[in-house]
């Protein structure tokens, strides 16, 4: 949970650093959830905004500054933690009965796909620039999960693979270093 070099950060399983990031926000939630609760829903997702913004500069500067930021930007928690700040908000929302519209969702994603064509041709796009699309889709499948709303996530086969797809995704590096070293 400390600014970490490339040996560090990525050592044993590259892949896991997400993991600490998790830890992270378990212990964070007790002390999150109170302020938020206490706060109005305009004001938890005014909250919520500004600290996603505020990450989202510092992972955006250490993007395109590498050299001087290392790491921190991708893997520091504490910079990850706007997006989980985010993503609670959008839940006690759901939770309480907000809805976002179809619409809206619509064009949330339509943008940022947009935003992909165009501007990844020009400079690569940090993976945050792209949570405003994640949280549009989640937000619509939890909300057709919650209106138990038929649909293509509820077919078995895409069900199973949701159910293995962490597994794979804790050892895929390994799979694809060995993979790359033996062909």
């Amino acid at each position: 949970w400390a600014p970490h070099t490339v040996p560090s950060v990525y050592a044993v399983n590259p892949v896991s650093w997400s993991l600490s990031c998790e830890v992270f926000f378990y212990a964070f939630l007790p002390f999150l959830y109170p302020i938020l609760r206490y706060l109005r829903p305009w004001g938890r997702w005014i909250l919520a905004g500004i600290w996603f913004a505020a990450m989202a500069v510092a992972v955006i500067y250490g993007a395109y500054h590498a050299a001087t930021w290392s790491l921190l930007d991708f893997t520091f928690p504490l910079i990850r933690s706007g997006e989980f700040a985010i993503g609670v908000v959008a839940a006690m929302e759901i939770r309480r009965g907000w809805r976002m519209p179809r619409f809206v969702a619509l064009l949330i994603i339509a943008g940022s796909v947009f935003m992909v064509l165009k501007v990844s041709q020009l400079v690569p796009i940090p993976d945050i620039e792209l949570d405003p699309l994640w949280l549009a889709v989640i937000v619509l499948v939890a909300q057709s999960d919650i209106a138990n709303r038929a649909g293509p996530l509820r077919l078995r086969p895409l069900v199973y693979a949701g159910e293995v797809s962490y597994a794979f995704y804790l050892v895929h590096q390994f799979v694809l270093l060995h993979l790359l070293a033996d062909l």
